[in-house]
């Protein structure tokens, strides 16, 4: 049980210490929103070992389902393996 406490008194400093994220201005949004758009084009052409090497570094899975001519996506949100 300490050590329970002791885990969660550090996880409250640190989001206590947490600066705001500021927001982005919208600017700053159609730049993101057009650089997807640049990656989304590039990705189109891509070859498939560089998408599925790509879609596995983050930690997505893609299964196509022929019947339904459907994509189904899942992503793997862990912390531990994408960082903070």
């Amino acid at each position: 049980m300490a050590a329970a406490r002791a885990e969660k008194a550090e996880a409250m400093a640190c989001l206590s210490a947490r600066k705001a994220t500021p927001r982005l201005s919208e600017e700053e949004v159609r730049g993101l929103v057009s650089s997807v758009d640049d990656l989304r084009t590039a990705l189109r052409g891509a070859k498939p070992q560089l998408k599925a090497e790509l879609y596995a570094a983050l930690g997505l899975q893609l299964t196509y389902d022929p019947g339904k001519a459907t994509v189904r996506v899942e992503a793997n949100l862990d912390p531990h393996s994408l960082g903070k």
